[in-house]
């Protein structure tokens, strides 16, 4: 008799696959570095670019431009988990239990996002900011581990149907045809 699945280990599963299968997908953690990653937090990355060239940081602006980027991942993510199809799912009876959690990880996103700004002239706010921000990638990844664009292995041939040579005569006239 095999080990009755609890609801805790469902989503347990569901959180490790969605961790683990995107790295099967380059062209997902291609777009996640180089997009969400790099082009993403542009804003935070030229902060740090200048306090490195002159020397001084102002943490304030480092808290802001990294808790205003944290927030809108969280946001984002969030929407994702709590409109996710229930065709992404191996236990789709298990939607509603994904999309608490999508709601659960905005509002304390959220929270999080206004204790950041609350501490953002000190380095309590930029460390909080800065755990935001990790977090917020981490959440991205989950979430959306099952997009379909950035996940699908595209075969060349599925256009001609997946390269199989065609066994069935096909139908018409070439008497009308001329060289």
């Amino acid at each position: 008799m095999g080990k009755k699945l609890t609801n805790w280990k469902i989503l347990k599963i569901f959180l490790s696959e969605r961790r683990k299968k995107p790295w099967h997908h380059p062209s997902f953690v291609f777009y996640f570095f180089a997009i969400i990653v790099l082009v993403g937090s542009i804003g935070f990355t030229s902060e740090i670019i200048q306090g490195l060239k002159s020397g001084c940081w102002v943490i304030s602006e480092l808290t802001t431009n990294a808790s205003n980027i944290f927030i809108a991942l969280i946001a984002a993510s969030s929407v994702e988990l709590i409109l996710i199809d229930e065709n992404d799912l191996s236990h789709p009876y298990r939607k509603n239990d994904v999309q608490i959690i999508g709601i659960s990880i905005l509002i304390s996103g959220f929270l999080l996002w206004m204790l950041a700004i609350n501490f953002k002239d000190n380095y309590i706010g930029l460390f909080i900011s800065f755990a935001g921000l990790i977090l917020a990638y981490y959440f991205w990844w989950i979430s959306n581990a099952g997009n379909k664009i950035l996940t699908s292995a595209i075969n060349p041939s599925s256009t001609v149907g997946n390269g199989s040579p065609r066994e069935v005569e096909l139908n018409g006239d070439t008497t009308d045809f001329k060289e």
